[in-house]
């Protein structure tokens, strides 16, 4: 497919990065996350070969999270409750595909399946082409080791602050609770929907942290080498789900989360 990637950079070319996350400390860390998880992709695809093309795999890393920009100037936050950033990103693709009479090929195709269903695989099975697959199972993972592993840490901090997600005004009452099945998915590593479980703060970060589990039981050394990084003024990204656990959860639901979480992160010899 590497002869066939010129729509994909041309629309890479016209919609450059540091361009449309611009304006709000919020889209720069965004900014941050996308460029972490596109290194994280081509780590993965260095490691687990694939049928792809890996240029595509790189343009596709970088624009997953483009209805990212819509979303925030729509609602000033990155609330896929209200509106999603995966619908929202492959609208503004077709959209750009009208303006500019291009006929979508099967790179758009791929990139296009990609921003609207990563994340949303194991939901949406039926819908993804086998093309598109590889692209966005990679992308996913990668979006979780990043999401998981490291910058949660710094967004689950400002969220936690500013009420991004909505909980605290949507469910006030279910602050700092978390259900008991809950604690099988996170132990298991075993990917949940937030959309459909979480109801407080406490049960958003543990979502977080699951995807660090289940990032770390499939990858091992990849997603713990990014867990023992330093992220955001911590030592490592263990510490700073230590410091966040213990400001959204009872004292005994904190240390059993990070409990869990250190014990997966050692660093077999």
């Amino acid at each position: 497919m590497t002869d066939k990637l010129e729509l994909v950079r041309k629309y890479h070319e016209e919609n450059a990065l540091e361009r449309l996350f611009v304006g709000s400390k919020e889209l720069e860390i965004k900014l941050m996350h996308i460029c972490g998880m596109a290194d994280i992709a081509m780590e993965i695809a260095s490691v687990y070969k694939a049928n792809f093309d890996r240029e595509l795999l790189k343009l596709c890393a970088l624009h997953h999270d483009d209805g990212r920009v819509l979303q925030y100037k729509y609602l000033g936050n990155f609330n896929d409750r209200e509106l999603s950033h995966n619908e929202l990103g492959a609208m503004a693709l077709n959209q750009w595909c009208i303006k500019n009479k291009i006929t979508p090929d099967s790179a758009i195709h791929v990139l296009r399946d990609v921003m609207m269903y990563h994340g949303r695989l194991a939901l949406c099975e039926c819908r993804v082409t086998w093309e598109s697959r590889p692209y966005i199972e990679i992308i996913s993972d990668a979006d979780d080791i990043e999401n998981g592993c490291i910058g949660a840490v710094g967004y689950l901090l400002n969220e936690c602050r500013t009420d991004a997600k909505g909980y605290n005004t949507t469910h006030p009452e279910h602050f700092g609770k978390i259900k008991p099945e809950l604690w099988a998915f996170y132990e298991l590593g075993q990917w949940f929907d937030k959309m459909k479980y979480c109801e407080s703060y406490a049960e958003y970060v543990l979502f977080a942290a699951t995807l660090a589990m289940k990032s770390i039981k499939k990858y091992g050394w990849i997603a713990k080498k990014a867990m023992l990084k330093p992220s955001y003024g911590y030592a490592s990204a263990l510490q700073g789900y230590e410091d966040i656990f213990s400001q959204v959860m009872s004292y005994e639901d904190a240390k059993h989360a990070i409990n869990v979480l250190r014990k997966a992160c050692t660093v077999e010899e």
